[in-house]
């Protein structure tokens, strides 16, 4: 009642509510992952390292694609479309999930203190880093 647990296989995160500083949540717009950044007020251990930061993220959107189609088929295959379909579906459902348990959160009043902010990409600006 007083934070949430993530488990998974090599073991479980407990982050208490009162111990989040910043929450960034990041939908699946522009990139591969949709993700819940937490920067918390005192370390805690996962696994046997100590952090402030801890990062949900769920890839949306496979990273790969395959370019060995046969010169007959059309650049717009139905089976293409279908995928193309099927991603986006599956990047909406992605992101529908990650607002709901925000304002799961948000509804049932459990942190009031936290505030989840979201990127501004209108704002945002695409470069290469440590390059002259």
């Amino acid at each position: 009642r007083n934070g949430f647990r993530f488990n998974s296989q090599k073991g479980k995160v407990d982050i208490i509510y009162t111990n989040i500083r910043y929450a960034i949540f990041q939908e699946a717009k522009n990139s591969l992952v949709s993700l819940l950044h937490f920067k918390l007020k005192d370390k805690i251990v996962i696994g046997k390292k100590h952090t402030n930061d801890v990062q949900f993220y769920v890839e949306v959107i496979n990273s790969s694609t395959s370019i060995a189609k046969d010169k007959r088929s059309y650049w717009l295959d139905e089976d293409d479309i279908a995928s193309e379909n099927a991603e986006r579906r599956r990047v909406n459902q992605t992101n529908k999930r990650f607002r709901e348990f925000i304002s799961n959160i948000k509804s049932k009043q459990l942190a009031p203190n936290i505030v989840f902010e979201e990127p501004y990409y209108d704002l945002g600006f695409y470069g290469v880093p440590a390059k002259e």
